[in-house]
């Protein structure tokens, strides 16, 4: 019988990358990095002066073990995904953007923080009757920075200024006054003006828009998986009404606020689980724009929501649908319903079976672009409908955890085992791993929720948040250890001619890295 091993992926400040292999998900992250930093010292600074974060959002690690990074990983997870995290090291002052905000300043290692899109727009000022000007806009991270030219860009100049985008809704509009296709940024609740940029084509606004919006739900997974985590290692799904009994309203919107300002509140100290779900849903809510299931699939879920029941046809129709998903919506989607399945199975005693969680969340998650108030009163059902079904079926339709290890047991107890610590085998199979159990009606402890679930912080052992109480006995293997070959994020590479003062629009890509 062999022992599974996991994959981590560090991320270096000069753009290489090491793969590497650890025997045990107990092992803590810090102690990988040790190891790491003695053998690449002239690569970073002193360990001491940075934290970890995953490279596909804002969640940070500090003394954490890798089962908490490969957990949270998957609410970011798209359907492809090799289930790798990747872990970047990071300047303690860099975390959650408000240093650089304040200072108005772009991170200048685009390995780790590569620019998301670029180019100029035309913005209109601040008075009632300013005009448009022509200023150079760059997308980093969860902001929003913009210069008087390129220019003063590429010479790392201060910004002339910066919006905080992970909140904004960025919508189109029409500016009779102005040539070209403009879109506002409403920013009114940071307690900033909304803003109004034109690009000069219609391909350029749409690229900003959808940069735009991968950066919002880049932003509510981070919030989301922080506040599952938290609600999990509570041990508190059974409380009577949760989802549906108020929490502190002004609990909410003060965490809600430190997240738009770039901090991250110890959740720890939030006074009841209740106050939790109310962030959840609020953080939901302010997709307000386009929710987390596109437009272009609304009514497709929505037809789905008038059936009964889950037939073969509709089950088979839903797990197309749901592969259509964007890689960004599959994994807020999966690491959301496969929750609520579990805060479904103690529904005996909070009162929230899966059909009252739909019409909980169902309006936050499906609706359909442009739709009015009487088409929205008569979707309602449809969206409590289909949402319900997504949480019921989340394990079929989503796999279970993604928590990936190599190395087969040979005996089926064994693999069941393996299965437990590492999510099981099957990702987007349709059909539940064979270790999972079949989903019960009515209340069970929280012990025994499915066994791809148990170790990943949702059992009563509470591993979530921090590491185990005496250090790991499997420490990772660092023969292992693989040297990255350097690659590069495109956007590191700036032309050198441009066609017009608009066509210069991009977005960054990234090359693959052999390790």
């Amino acid at each position: 019988m062999s022992t599974p091993t996991y994959k981590l992926r560090f991320l270096l400040p000069n753009g290489a990358r090491e793969e590497l292999k650890v025997g045990s998900l107990n092992v803590y992250l810090s102690s990988i990095w040790d190891d790491l930093w003695n053998k690449r010292k002239s690569l970073a600074k002193h360990k001491t002066d940075q934290v970890m974060r995953l490279s596909v959002g804002e969640i940070y690690f500090h003394h954490d073990t890798a089962r908490r990074a490969f957990m949270l990983h998957d609410a970011f997870a798209g359907q492809n995904s090799d289930g790798i995290p990747e872990i970047v090291l990071y300047d303690r002052n860099d975390i959650g953007d408000k240093a650089k905000r304040a200072a108005k300043l772009l991170s200048p290692d685009l390995s780790i923080d590569p620019i998301l899109c670029e180019g100029n727009l035309k913005k209109r000022g601040a008075g009632v009757t300013a005009g448009f000007k022509k200023r150079y806009f760059v997308l980093q991270r969860e902001t929003l920075f913009y210069f008087s030219d390129e220019k003063s860009y590429k010479s790392q100049r201060v910004a002339k200024g910066c919006v905080p985008m992970g909140s904004c809704i960025a919508k189109k509009v029409i500016l009779e006054a102005e040539e070209g296709f403009a879109f506002e940024i409403k920013a009114k609740h940071l307690d900033m003006r909304d803003f109004q940029l034109v690009a000069r084509e219609s391909h350029q606004r749409d690229m900003w828009l959808q940069a735009i919006r991968k950066c919002c739900l880049r932003r509510v997974a981070s919030v989301c998986a922080l506040v599952i985590e938290e609600m999990d290692a509570r041990n508190e799904l059974g409380a009577e009404g949760i989802f549906r009994v108020p929490g502190s309203d002004t609990e909410q919107n003060n965490i809600m606020s430190q997240y738009d300002n770039g901090e991250f509140p110890d959740l720890k100290t939030v006074s009841s689980i209740h106050t939790l779900a109310g962030v959840l849903k609020k953080c939901l809510r302010s997709m307000s724009d386009e929710p987390v299931i596109p437009y272009f699939l609304a009514g497709q879920f929505l037809n789905i929501g008038l059936s009964l029941e889950v037939s073969e046809d509709v089950m088979r129709d839903l797990k197309n649908l749901v592969a259509k998903l964007p890689d960004e919506s599959f994994g807020i989607l999966a690491f959301l319903c496969r929750f609520l399945n579990r805060v479904a199975s103690f529904s005996s005693t909070n009162r929230m079976v899966a059909s009252n969680l739909g019409l909980v969340f169902g309006p936050n998650l499906i609706r359909r672009g442009n739709a009015s108030p009487h088409l929205m009163a008569q979707d309602t059902a449809a969206t409590g409908q289909v949402t319900c079904f997504l949480i019921e079926n989340s394990l079929k339709l989503f796999g279970p955890a993604r928590i990936r290890g190599s190395g087969a047991a040979s005996s089926s107890s064994a693999t069941a085992a393996a299965d437990v610590k590492g999510g099981g085998k099957d990702r987007i199979s349709g059909t539940s791993s064979s270790s999972m159990t079949t989903r019960r009606t009515g209340t069970r402890s929280q012990s025994q929720v499915f066994p791809s679930t148990v170790g990943l912080g949702y059992s009563a052992a509470g591993i979530i948040g921090g590491g185990p109480a005496s250090a790991p006995n499997s420490p990772y293997d660092p023969s292992n250890l693989s040297r990255g070959t350097g690659g590069q994020h495109a956007s590191l590479k700036h032309p050198s001619t441009r066609n017009s003062d608009y066509s210069d629009m991009k977005t960054a890509t990234t090359t693959t890295t052999t390790t």
